[in-house]
């Protein structure tokens, strides 16, 4: 997997983890509650492990906003 669809994921986990956690907290569902708790620890677990420069393997989870161009440990353009 790569860094572009570990992204895509984590935002669309993420915004299904709100769904189900206000789902969850208007019927008074615990067991809703603890499905979206699980969805947002898998896919930060996700994130953690492919959220990669593709040419020097380091995290890019210290990048806020976009995606960058340019890999800031190694400096090479992400595609």
């Amino acid at each position: 997997m790569n860094y572009h669809k570990s992204r895509t994921m984590l935002l669309l986990g993420v915004g299904i983890c709100l769904f189900i956690l206000f789902v969850g907290m208007i019927t008074a569902k615990n067991w809703i509650i603890v499905i979206g708790a699980i969805i947002v620890i898998v896919e930060a677990i996700q994130f953690s492990f492919f959220y990669r420069c593709p040419h020097c393997g380091k995290s890019l989870t210290c990048v806020r906003g976009p995606v960058p161009e340019h890999c800031p440990h190694c400096g090479k353009e992400l595609t």
